[in-house]
């Protein structure tokens, strides 16, 4: 996949993250879930982001939370069928690369050890170890700039443009 867009979390969006689950959400459970996450992003708390592939078709979600001072928690969800394919790891790092424009210098994500594909996702894009939780959950972090991570300086694909008007972040290769 050689480009992804990336947008907000809209009210029709129902069916979007219903998918993400197996077996899907009730038409019912996932509007209540959207309601729920619009509040939190409405009182500033929470951010979910929808990432979609070059043909326009879903792919996953992002999370952004716990917000304060140049710091925020990201976590993110593949859609099983589009996993494997560095979907993430893209979307990660033009996300990492957005919020460093808002003055965010530091992201932490917590991943289980046994998940492996995650992990690569992390630490492609320059997350490093840090804690280990009471909840089996590995703390990761990262500081700086995101073209410092070895996915970015290897890879040499990221540009990320944000549009004000519509607020998006769209994601191409060099």
């Amino acid at each position: 996949y050689e480009n992804l867009f990336i947008r907000e979390l809209q009210e029709q969006d129902t069916d979007y993250l219903a998918s993400l689950f197996v077996p899907a959400l009730s038409d019912q459970h996932a509007g209540m879930l959207v309601s729920r996450l619009m509040a939190k992003r409405t009182a500033g708390e929470f951010m979910a982001l929808l990432i979609f592939d070059e043909v326009d078709a879903f792919t996953g979600v992002m999370y952004l939370y716990d917000f304060k001072d140049e710091q925020c928690e990201i976590g993110y969800r593949i859609v099983n069928d589009m996993q494997g394919r560095g979907i993430c790891t893209k979307a990660v790092a033009c996300v990492l690369a957005y919020l460093k424009t808002y003055g965010i210098t530091k992201a932490t994500a917590r991943v289980k050890e046994d998940n492996t594909a995650s992990l690569k996702v992390l630490q492609r894009n320059g997350f490093y170890r840090t804690i280990e939780n009471e909840d089996d959950y590995i703390k990761y972090l990262i500081e700086g700039r995101c073209d410092d991570s070895d996915y970015c300086n290897h890879r040499k694909f990221l540009i990320a443009a944000f549009n004000e008007k519509t607020n998006e972040v769209v994601f191409c290769s060099k």
